[in-house]
């Protein structure tokens, strides 16, 4: 069969990839904590053999078309998520939260500890801060964070730390926990904004953020 055909359905089955990708990118775009993914190609030649006999290097002056020593197909080489820092945008509610520059959330989900950037919390009925499909948010303890009682008010300051009460019953509750990870250790996407470790022996780095609060 002409080689070229296959040529031709390799550039098919890269261009219906791209296509995923930016409807993926663009169906999502809106959404709160949400990093766009990015596809680069390359052309993929055919290696030449040191030892050919005169017979095979007559293919190198032949036609691509009639020659499979001359074609390249196409490939992905690369497949990483834009990081970049998003836009923040004022809610006024205690629970939605920002980090601008680097790091994670960290929650607890039923598989495992996942990161995530998305911020916009919630209170459960059981006091506790959750994502908006119940996942618990870690303190630096590593434990839920859990809010008692239902009197006061609650602040969550830059640093993480949140507090509740009115006047001197304003107590310190328990500080969210804010991951980063040393440059190029690999974070999984899982959906709805989360993020898998890959490799489990790389370590968590615990920090205090620049800007991390209430928007």
């Amino acid at each position: 069969m002409d080689e070229s055909i296959f040529i031709a359905v390799s550039g098919i089955m890269k261009q219906e990839r791209k296509m995923e990708i930016l409807s993926n990118n663009l169906a999502n775009m809106n959404n709160v904590g949400f990093k766009k993914d990015e596809l680069a190609f390359e052309a993929l030649l055919t290696p030449f053999k040191k030892d050919i006999n005169f017979e095979d290097s007559r293919n190198v002056l032949l036609p691509a078309s009639k020659s499979k020593a001359t074609v390249a197909y196409v490939g992905v080489s690369e497949f990483s998520t834009d990081n970049s820092q998003g836009t923040l945008e004022k809610t006024g509610n205690v629970f939605d939260l920002a980090l601008d520059g680097e790091g994670y959330f960290s929650v607890q989900t039923p598989s495992g500890i996942r990161y995530t950037r998305k911020g916009n919390f919630q209170l459960d009925n059981e006091g506790r801060l959750t994502t908006q499909n119940g996942v618990p948010v870690l303190t630096s303890q590593g434990a839920p964070l859990v809010i008692q009682g239902g009197g006061g008010d609650i602040t969550i300051d830059i640093n993480g730390n949140v507090s509740a009460g009115a006047g001197l019953n304003n107590l310190p509750v328990g500080q969210i926990k804010l991951t980063k990870f040393n440059d190029g250790v690999e974070l999984e996407k899982e959906g709805d904004a989360l993020y898998k470790l890959t490799d489990p022996t790389n370590q968590e780095i615990a920090f205090v953020p620049s800007t991390a609060g209430s928007f």
